[in-house]
């Protein structure tokens, strides 16, 4: 399944039960758009008591500006402190890399579910250990019929 969030947001419900968010820019509409996703996700998993996956995909050279990393911390905050999540970053530019690692370790929680990765298979393949480890989704056996 897929959903055009807004212009440079998008979510895919992949068939092993990854959420897979693409950001091609993160203007404060974008960042908005994903803001109202990622709480209400955090909301929706948290309530069914299911861990949630997430494959967040930067797709080039994204300088993070300071309302981005306002939205992101507002979003961590809002975080139910009952949901189980596992989320793997996926850059490829060294500067944004270093950028986002520094601003993910201020986040409450971040070193227990965030990880950084160049190679979007490093990252799968860590998002599909910790469903193993803290159990999946009941999306990745419905992702078909969403």
């Amino acid at each position: 399944m897929v959903n055009s969030e807004s212009e440079h947001f998008t979510t895919t419900l992949r068939p092993d039960g990854i959420w897979e968010y693409r950001f091609t820019d993160v203007t404060r509409e974008t960042m908005d758009a994903w803001f109202e996703v990622t709480t209400r996700h955090d909301r929706e998993y948290a309530e069914r008591g299911e861990h949630l996956l997430r494959l967040i995909l930067i797709d080039k050279l994204i300088m993070p500006t300071p309302y981005a990393i306002n939205r992101t911390r507002e979003a961590a905050e809002m975080t139910p402190p009952e949901l189980v999540e596992s989320n793997a970053l996926v850059l490829t530019q060294s500067v944004t890399l270093r950028l986002i690692m520094m601003a993910a370790q201020k986040l409450p929680g971040a070193a227990q579910t965030v990880k950084v990765f160049i190679r979007q298979d490093d990252a799968v393949r860590w998002l599909k250990e910790r469903a193993e480890e803290f159990g999946g989704s009941k999306d990745a056996t419905n992702a078909d019929d969403v």
